[in-house]
């Protein structure tokens, strides 16, 4: 199974939820693996400004995640670029929305996991599957 990551699912895990931890330990035990775009770790970070949290507890996850060697982090190019902006165009969602599922879509992740209501949109128009709790 391949995952791509929205910001959601980053803050589950930072959470510890048990669905987030079980997913996670999928990936660790070999059977998957997650995309991260590099927007939803900003807004990972941006929400822990946000809320007063210590970076260093975010930091540490995202190197704990990236360390297993199973998670990758996606970088916006230009491709993901010019997917974003006609899936922003075309269904009507916020850029960083956009990104993301371009970067779904772009590295043929089976599913996003994500809670976000635009991202959820996209799964009712059968551009993406969606995976939450």
């Amino acid at each position: 199974m391949k995952y791509c990551s929205d910001t959601w699912f980053l803050l589950e895990l930072y959470n510890k939820s048990d669905e987030a931890m079980k997913i996670f330990e999928e990936v660790i035990e070999a059977k998957s693996k997650i995309i991260i775009p590099t927007i939803s770790i900003m807004e990972l970070l941006r929400i822990a400004i946000t809320r007063g949290e210590k970076l260093d507890k975010i930091e540490s996850l995202i190197k704990e995640l990236k360390a297993t060697q199973k998670v990758q982090v996606a970088v916006l190019d230009e491709q993901i670029a010019m997917e974003a902006a006609k899936i922003s165009v075309s269904y009507s969602i916020p850029s960083i929305d956009s990104i993301i599922a371009a970067t779904h879509a772009i590295t043929n992740c089976d599913f996003l996991l994500a809670k976000d209501n635009h991202i959820m949109g996209l799964q009712k128009k059968k551009y993406l599957k969606i995976k939450n709790w």
